[in-house]
């Protein structure tokens, strides 16, 4: 850590980004994000060598404090916490809807307004493994508001495989806004028991808080989650 402070500081000398930058994403706020932000980067720190590797928020943490990568973008589900850790500096960057996605046609869908969740206590439900905090919401909020356990029977990882389930008609599923805005296959809307959401943030090692590469990436995150969620009622950008 003190070696890594040193470097740290050492590098702020320079006049700009320089030297490898290695980064994880979670799926569905790479599908949004990630784009913009590659092209924003190569503008504003040309000489800054990214490599993007997808990982989930959990492992991902874990391997920012091994120093195998330098900067996570993670997400963290209400009511469901990830673990702060001293030794990573976590900062918070967008708040987004967490809605309930259904098949256009499902006889749960009303007319118009929020789903009411124990209209769904009988379907068949899609989320994410076992450990991860998609499914943990999902048992947490079925059997906390709704008063049932879901019947899981489908688990991804992947925010575009769930929409699909969703989309066959044959699953239901808590979708981001993010992920469901681009897929017109499926609707999604609010519950009407409690408004669910979650943060997406950024976190690195404290020794590495103040580093050129990571202070050029996080401003570009910045810069383009405000890009993104201009206009969109179920985002909200963190200052």
């Amino acid at each position: 850590a003190a070696d890594e402070a040193i470097r740290t500081e050492l590098a702020s000398t320079g006049d700009r980004p320089r030297g490898r930058l290695r980064m994880t994403f979670v799926q569905t706020p790479a599908l949004a994000l990630l784009p913009r932000l590659l092209d924003r980067l190569a503008d504003t720190a040309p000489d800054l060598q990214v490599e993007v590797v997808q990982r989930e928020t959990a492992p991902a943490l874990e391997d920012l404090r091994a120093r195998a990568v330098d900067l996570v973008v993670g997400i963290e589900y209400d009511p469901v916490p990830v673990p702060r850790r001293r030794d990573v500096d976590r900062r918070d960057m967008l708040r987004e809807d967490v809605l309930l996605a259904l098949q256009p046609e499902h006889p749960a869908v009303p007319k118009r307004g929020p789903i009411r969740l124990v209209a769904c206590e009988h379907a068949a439900w899609a989320t994410g493994h076992r450990g991860t905090g998609l499914d943990a919401v999902v048992r947490n909020v079925c059997n906390r508001l709704g008063g049932f356990e879901p019947d899981i029977r489908h688990r991804s990882d992947d925010g575009l495989v769930l929409s699909a389930l969703v989309a066959s008609g044959r699953a239901v599923a808590l979708l981001p806004a993010l992920l469901t805005a681009a897929v017109p296959q499926i609707t999604a809307r609010r519950l009407r028991e409690e408004r669910l959401q979650r943060t997406i943030f950024t976190a690195t090692r404290t020794t590495t808080a103040e580093a050129p590469a990571v202070l050029a990436a996080r401003q570009a995150l910045q810069d383009t989650t405000r890009q993104v969620a201009a206009g969109q009622r179920d985002l909200e950008v963190l200052p």
